[in-house]
């Protein structure tokens, strides 16, 4: 089903993609002011350790629900501003 060829392809893709990330993490900051000098503005998330996830400064499930909750609202909102 899957040729050698494919499974080298894969490979190779995923090692692209590592090295792409990793040297990407590695320079961020010069990549985004390049990128930020031709018109692409990257939106800053933090730039924290992307292996967890945390509900923020004082953050807890009760937190986390209230802003999903305000967030659909304004979803709603702009969706219907869209439609009028």
């Amino acid at each position: 089903m899957f040729t050698r060829d494919m499974i080298m392809g894969f490979i190779a893709g995923v090692a692209a993609g590592a090295f792409g990330h990793h040297y990407y993490k590695k320079n961020q900051a010069k990549i985004n002011a390049f990128l930020a000098g031709r018109g692409i503005n990257l939106p800053n998330l933090g730039g924290g350790d992307d292996t967890t996830v945390s509900a923020g400064a004082g953050g807890s499930l009760e937190d986390l629900v209230a802003q999903k909750e305000r967030l659909e609202d304004l979803i709603a909102e702009q969706e219907a501003e869209a439609k009028a």
